[in-house]
C-alpha cells in the first residue's frame, strides 16, 4: 500500500498538525520517531554481531571478579559485549589491550571496532600508527584491510610520515587500488608492484581510471595526494601520463600554479611562505635511518632553486638542514639570492621491537628559517633514548602560495 496520513493531535498556529508517514510491516503507520528507533535498532544489531558466547560469559564474569584476562584474539567480541551491557570498566580494559597490541594485522580491525563502539582514544592511536608506518610498510594484507575512507583520512593527514617523496604515496595507492580490485591476489610486495604497473599500463580505455566505473570508488583517496608536489619531477609527470589514473583536469590547474610560483621566485617577487596553510601546503618527504651513524641526503625533484640537504650526526644527535649553494655539487638549478626563507617542521619516530607502539617520538616546532647561501641550522635535537631504525619526516614550504 502507499503512504498514509496520521493525526498527531498537536496544533501549530491554531491549526491541526498532520504528518505523512510510511506504512510499517504490520500495516500500521510508521512515524519519524519510529524511523529513528529503527535506525538505532539496526546500529545496535550491527554492533552486537561481534559478540560471541564466550565473550558474554567473560563479560558477565567480570561482574564477580576484579581481574579479567583479555587477549588480542577476543578483545573485539569482549568490547562489543561490554558495550552492549554498558560495562565501563571492562570497556576501558579492552581499549587498553587494543592500544598495546596495534600492529599491521590488527590496526584496521581495531580502528573499525573503535569507531563502532565510540572508543575515540583507540581510534586515534590506530590512525597515529598508520600515519607513521603506512608508507614504509610492504604488507599486502594491510592494504587489503584499509577502506577508502580510512585511506583518504591517512593520506590527507598533516601528520603522515612520507618515506621518500610524495610520488611514493601515489605509487602506494596504485598498489592499494589494485589489490582491492583483485582481492584474491596472493604474492609478494615486489610482484604486486609489477602486476600493478602492468595492469594500469595495459588498460585499453581512453578514459582515466578514476573516471571509469571501476575507479570512481577510489577518487577520495587519490584526491588526498598532494599532486602539486608530485609534478615537480619529470619522471613523475611521465609516470602520471603513462598510468592514465589521474584525470588531466586535476593536473592542469596545478601546472599553472607551479609555473606562477616559479616566476615569482625567479623575479624576486615571492613573499615569505605563510604559516596559515602550512599543514595543507607543505612538501612531505622522509627517510629511515637504520642505525646510529652519520647520514647526509637530499630528495629528488625541483625545489625552486633551494637545494635542501639534510644531515644527521650521531655524536650530537642533531638533525641539520643546509641550504646548499656551493658546498656540494648539484645537478639542478640553484637559487643565488642572498637569503631564502622557508618553513620547516621535522618529526622522528621509531616502533618498539614488536612493531606495536612508538618507542620514541619527537617533533620540532614550526621553524621559520632565513638561510644564507650554504648556511646550516639544526632543526631537531634527539634525546639519548632515541631508538633505531628511526623514521624521519620533514614537512617544508619553500615558496609562498600563488594567487593564480
Amino acid at each position: 500500500m502507499g503512504s498514509t496520513v496520521s493525526y498527531l493531535g498537536s496544533s501549530v498556529g491554531g491549526k491541526r498538525k498532520y504528518s505523512e508517514c510510511d506504512t510499517g510491516d504490520d500495516g500500521g503507520c510508521q512515524t519519524d520517531e519510529d524511523a529513528v528507533i529503527d535506525v538505532v535498532k539496526r546500529e545496535r544489531l550491527e554492533a552486537s554481531q561481534n559478540i560471541h558466547v564466550s565473550a558474554l560469559n567473560t563479560a558477565f564474569g567480570s561482574l564477580y571478579c576484579d581481574e579479567v584476562t583479555v587477549s588480542p584474539v577476543q578483545v573485539i567480541p569482549l568490547l562489543a559485549a561490554a558495550n552492549l551491557l554498558q560495562l565501563i570498566g571492562l570497556s576501558e580494559k579492552c581499549a587498553e589491550v587494543m592500544m598495546e597490541t596495534i600492529n599491521r594485522a590488527t590496526v584496521c580491525t581495531y580502528c573499525l571496532a573503535a569507531t563502532q563502539y565510540c572508543e575515540a582514544t583507540v581510534k586515534s592511536k590506530c590512525v597515529e600508527w598508520l600515519e607513521r608506518r603506512l608508507t614504509s610498510e610492504t604488507s599486502i594484507s594491510l592494504l587489503k584491510d584499509i577502506s577508502v575512507g580510512l585511506m583518504s583520512e591517512i593520506v590527507n593527514s598533516q601528520e603522515l610520515f612520507v618515506m621518500q617523496i610524495e610520488v611514493d604515496v601515489y605509487n602506494l595507492l596504485k598498489v592499494w587500488a589494485f589489490v582491492h580490485l583483485h582481492p584474491d591476489y596472493i604474492g609478494s610486495w615486489k610482484d604486486a608492484r609489477a602486476q600493478t604497473n602492468a595492469y594500469f599500463s595495459e588498460r585499453k580505455s581512453d578514459v582515466c581510471f578514476l573516471e571509469s566505473d571501476e575507479g570512481r570508488a577510489f577518487v577520495p583517496a587519490f584526491r588526498s595526494i598532494r599532486l602539486h608536489h608530485v609534478i615537480n619531477d619529470l619522471r613523475s609527470i611521465q609516470l602520471l601520463d603513462s598510468d592514465k589514473i589521474i584525470p588531466q583536469d586535476w593536473l592542469l590547474p596545478l601546472y599553472k600554479k607551479q609555473w606562477a610560483s616559479l616566476l615569482l621566485m625567479s623575479q624576486n617577487r615571492d613573499s615569505n611562505p605563510s604559516v596559515n596553510n602550512f599543514g595543507e601546503a607543505a612538501l612531505r618527504c622522509g627517510r629511515i635511518l637504520e642505525r646510529s651513524s652519520s647520514y647526509c641526503w637530499r630528495w629528488t625533484g625541483f625545489s625552486f632553486g633551494v637545494d635542501v640537504i639534510m644531515t644527521y650526526s650521531p655524536r650530537t644527535r642533531q638533525l641539520l638542514l643546509r641550504r646548499n649553494t656551493n658546498t656540494h655539487p648539484t645537478g639542478g638549478v640553484v637559487c643565488l639570492q642572498e637569503k631564502r626563507n622557508l618553513l620547516v617542521r621535522v618529526a622522528a619516530a621509531s616502533l618498539d621491537s614488536k612493531g606495536y607502539n612508538s618507542s620514541y617520538y619527537k617533533c620540532s616546532e614550526l621553524l621559520d628559517l632565513s638561510l644564507d647561501s650554504d648556511e646550516e641550522k639544526p632543526v631537531l635535537q634527539l634525546d639519548r633514548k632515541v631508538a633505531f631504525p628511526l623514521s624521519i619526516s620533514v614537512y617544508i614550504v619553500l615558496v609562498s602560495a600563488s594567487d593564480l
